[in-house]
């Protein structure tokens, strides 16, 4: 699941987040786009807490480009994040009306993305 990207209002928000720094999704999103943010990254952190409780699996990622190649099994045309990044995303308030977004780790090129690479 992912959330699209807005233009930021502040690009010095968007520079801080890049950089290490704790950010509210809201100075990332802007306040027109913030509820909705919100609301989508409500249900992204609800997923990614499953999958690392039930499963052990942390896949929850900023990805940063998008690799797309010709797929000639399917008419669809598969796309791939190249890099990512593991993210923390901590609500504000007990209804997750806003999150402090920080970045953690380093980026790393998409693992699933490779072995496609090295198979195909």
């Amino acid at each position: 699941m992912a959330l699209e990207p807005v233009s930021t209002q502040n690009e010095a928000v968007l520079k801080a987040l890049l950089a290490g720094g704790k950010v509210l999704l809201s100075n990332l999103f802007g306040e027109s786009a913030r509820e909705t943010a919100a609301r989508r990254v409500r249900t992204i952190n609800a997923k990614a807490v499953e999958n690392f409780q039930e499963r052990g699996l942390q896949t929850l990622h900023v990805a940063w480009g998008m690799a797309t190649w010709n797929n000639t099994n399917s008419e669809a045309t598969p796309a791939a994040p190249v890099l990512l990044r593991p993210i923390n995303l901590k609500p504000k308030n007990s209804a997750g009306e806003d999150f402090e977004v920080e970045l953690t780790e380093e980026w790393e090129t998409n693992p699933s993305l490779l072995h496609m690479l090295k198979t195909e």
